[in-house]
């Protein structure tokens, strides 16, 4: 594009006309000509809050899509594609929805413009559910979660141990105040003086949530965990254990991204 604009000079009133995808830095010459620097700019492109896999979301960003049938057939093969693999969800945002972002993924669980849509939607707590267990060793944190399966809707939890304080381990991690307002909005729990208790960790599930239909947790502390759920007499349902390595880790993973993806996970929106 430099060259382009160089040979504009040769030749007495001449004029450039650049089309092409949005790039990724605001740095690029082709970015700065749509920001204002060229004489006429028109930009058809999807933005960060629409669905990916609307038709609707696709128009946008290829205003010709009704008039090409053999166009909107491969879009919609690529969407399909794209629901499965975050590489090539990348790829579908900048090609195909020209919101000028990498084609290549980051190493992200989920894309934050997918979890946003996530939030965006509101769910009620209601019918049967599936309990996450994620316990941490030491002054680590342990959590649970809440997946109901007929609205969606997902809730979590976590327990810190007692010592250091919340506002000191906020201080140590270098997030301010986020666990002491996490702590009032009773996202968090304390418990044990340096380990979080366990069993004070399931009676507040209990408490919140009634009983799951299953409990789902990794290969990691299992003993621990039966011992806490026979003392807890924590209603027993299914036990299922996961491991982290890369057969049961990666099937994880992937289901995760496509319910996110699909918009069958729906979490309250975060608070600042």
């Amino acid at each position: 594009m430099r060259l382009l604009t160089a040979s504009r000079g040769k030749i007495e009133g001449s004029r450039a006309i650049w089309i092409g995808t949005r790039p990724v830095s605001e740095h690029h010459p082709f970015a700065k000509m749509l920001a204002g620097d060229a004489g006429y700019s028109q930009v058809h492109a999807a933005s960060e809050s629409d669905n990916p896999f609307s038709v609707k979301t696709w128009r946008k960003a290829n205003p010709s899509l009704d008039h090409m049938p053999d166009l909107l057939a491969v879009i919609r093969q690529e969407a399909e594609l794209a629901k499965k693999d975050p590489s090539m969800l990348a790829a579908f945002r900048a090609l195909r929805l020209n919101m000028g972002t990498s084609d290549v993924v980051e190493a992200l669980l989920l894309d934050p413009a997918v979890w946003r849509r996530c939030e965006a939607v509101t769910a009620i707590q209601t019918g049967p559910y599936i309990m996450g267990v994620d316990l941490g060793s030491g002054q680590a944190t342990s959590a649970v979660s809440a997946y109901f399966l007929e609205t969606g809707r997902l809730e979590v939890f976590a327990a810190f141990p007692e010592s250091p304080d919340l506002s000191e381990r906020g201080r140590l991690d270098g997030v301010g105040r986020a666990y002491v307002d996490m702590y009032q909005r009773e996202e968090l729990v304390t418990a044990g003086q340096f380990i979080a208790d366990v069993g004070v960790l399931l009676h507040t599930a209990l408490e919140r949530w009634g009983k799951p239909v299953c409990i789902v947790s990794d290969r990691w502390r299992e003993n621990e965990l039966r011992e806490q759920l026979a003392k807890a007499r924590f209603p027993m349902t299914g036990l299922v254990l996961r491991g982290q390595g890369f057969q049961d880790g990666a099937e994880d993973v992937r289901r995760l991204r496509r319910a996110c993806l699909e918009g069958r996970v729906h979490a309250e929106e975060a608070c600042c």
